[in-house]
């Protein structure tokens, strides 16, 4: 083993210094399992697969965490490992960016010197719904439009679980619009006053057709095109034989006003001026049904039905209640947004309910504060996410109560920040989940020593 250790260790010394002391706490571990008469290959075995490890991580850092973090849909618990690794990323100064629907990456992808997350690792969306996904839209998911009218093909579930992860942040829209307005095409289950599910229902199918293609073709909202749904017919929905007059009439004013010259019989009648137009077409009225009928054909009007999207008067009346719907706008806020990261990435990537406060008394990060050295003043703006209440065992007086919180904000969550028992008599109040405070501390033998803590929110 003498012999081992010393190959072991000298080999590890022309990588550095860092290498020769991993070495050597390594094999320190391994001459402790030796004691208590462990397996000494099994242990040697794991020893050399940490050394590599630790090596890879070592020089390799964005590399070794684009890797672990694929592989962490296999743990137990995949989002809890995410959440560490990507703790660990932070203090290597690797940044890990938010899903983006249009860069198309199933699993984790390095992108310059940041790492992209992985779709098919977000909550309830796998890896063949994310294939499905890019092959329905073939690559080609860059505007809202193109991504709502592809939703339908995979399902609901997965559109929103995208959109609230912050993977359609890319279309300029606030997440809860875009939930809004996907909930509104292709409904949603509501819970009624009992608390029993039902089901509100969006389009139909042949309206989702009309929808979705003047949603691609025209640079039109959804508001705008549910406003249109919801008026009533036109008297294209005939053909010019099954039109009255009256009908006739405003059909063949309506089309002749797009034009610059009339086909009158064998001579084309162009228009000098605005009141010799209007002379022209008010004549229409001294013509019969018929002759109307053929001008309007001679001059290229298509005599075809145009039926409306709805079906009849209380559909028309379903789409106005809808459009009416979009009419207020929703903000989003970091709270709202950082919650749901955590549930459908397992940590909370791109804000938290802390950068809700405007405030400049804070004087660090928490990963600054993670990074900062001893015996260091600190002031940080951050929200409680945990707290572990607990009592003294030693001391001049034993069994007095403290606790640990877990602090966060947008670039760093700090674990096991104590409150040692003569802070904690005078904050015990403040210390409780999903306060946003300011926490006031020191930085002692590696641990953030909390003074005083003064609530924002």
């Amino acid at each position: 083993m003498a012999k081992l250790k010393d190959k072991f260790v000298n080999g590890a010394q022309k990588y550095g210094k860092l290498e020769r002391e991993i070495a050597e706490e390594i094999f320190s571990w391994i001459e402790k399992c030796q004691r208590y008469s462990f397996n000494k290959s099994h242990a040697v075995s794991y020893a050399f697969t940490a050394y590599q490890t630790a090596w890879l991580k070592y020089h390799f850092p964005q590399e070794f965490f684009t890797s672990y973090l694929t592989y962490s849909k296999y743990k137990s618990d995949p989002k809890e490992e995410v959440y560490k690794l990507v703790q660990d990323a932070r203090l290597f100064g690797i940044n890990i960016i938010p899903p983006d629907i249009r860069r198309g990456n199933v699993h984790f992808k390095m992108i310059n010197d940041e790492i992209a997350f992985g779709l098919s690792h977000i909550r309830g969306i796998g890896t063949s719904a994310i294939q499905k996904i890019i092959e329905t839209a073939s690559g080609h998911l860059t505007t809202w439009a193109d991504f709502l009218s592809a939703v339908p093909s995979f399902h609901r579930d997965v559109g929103i679980a995208l959109i609230k992860s912050g993977a359609c942040d890319c279309y300029g829209m606030g997440r809860n619009e875009m939930v809004r307005e996907l909930e509104i095409i292709l409904g949603t289950t509501v819970r009624d006053i009992d608390g029993k599910k039902t089901e509100d229902k969006g389009l139909t199918e042949k309206e989702k057709i009309y929808f979705f293609n003047q949603l691609k073709q025209c640079d039109t909202t959804t508001k705008e095109i549910l406003s249109q749904m919801a008026k009533p017919p036109n008297p294209r929905n005939k053909t010019t034989n099954r039109m009255t007059k009256t009908e006739l009439i405003e059909t063949a004013i309506q089309y002749f006003n797009q034009m610059d010259g009339i086909i009158d019989g064998d001579s084309k009648f162009i228009y000098t001026s605005d009141k010799e137009k209007e002379l022209w077409l008010n004549n229409l009225k001294n013509k019969t049904k018929k002759e109307i009928e053929t001008i309007v054909l001679q001059n290229g009007y298509e005599n075809k039905v145009v039926k409306p999207p709805c079906s009849n008067e209380a559909r028309r009346q379903i789409m106005y209640a809808k459009a009416t719907a979009l009419e207020n706008s929703i903000k989003d806020t970091n709270t709202v947004n950082a919650t749901a990261e955590k549930h459908f990435l397992g940590i909370a990537l791109s804000c938290s309910p802390a950068d809700d406060i405007n405030d400049n008394l804070a004087t660090h990060t928490c990963l600054e504060v993670a990074k900062e050295l001893n015996n260091k003043p600190i002031v940080v703006c951050a929200v409680i996410d945990n707290v572990k209440f607990t009592k003294t065992k030693r001391g001049k007086n034993p069994g007095q109560s403290m606790c640990f919180l877990t602090i966060s904000d947008s670039t760093y969550s700090i674990d096991h920040a104590v409150v040692f028992p003569n802070a904690f008599r005078k904050l015990k109040t403040f210390c409780k989940p999903d306060l946003i405070c300011l926490i006031y501390g020191d930085k002692k033998n590696g641990s953030f020593i909390i003074d005083d803590i003064r609530k924002l929110i």
